[in-house]
């Protein structure tokens, strides 16, 4: 699976990927997130802006609260 270690997840994303392609105050990480596995738990990062949302349990909850961290930016 080389587009794991490659951060493309394939070709049909690759115009929407990269460092810096999306500010972090815009983007709705919405879009494809790698959920990693820390000491604390799982955390989620968004692959279009390179947000990290905070550490959760499960790997569900942790796209969840990166998602809550954008819904919460669009509402101030």
């Amino acid at each position: 699976m080389w587009w794991i270690t490659k951060r493309r997840p394939d070709r049909f994303y690759r115009p929407l990927m990269g460092r810096g392609k999306r500010s972090r105050f815009t983007c709705g990480h919405d879009g494809p997130a790698l959920v990693r596995q820390t000491d604390e738990g799982s955390v989620a990062v968004c692959l279009l802006c390179d947000t990290v949302g905070p550490p959760r349990e499960t790997a569900g909850e942790a796209r969840q609260a990166l998602q809550d961290l954008a819904d919460d930016r669009r509402e101030q």
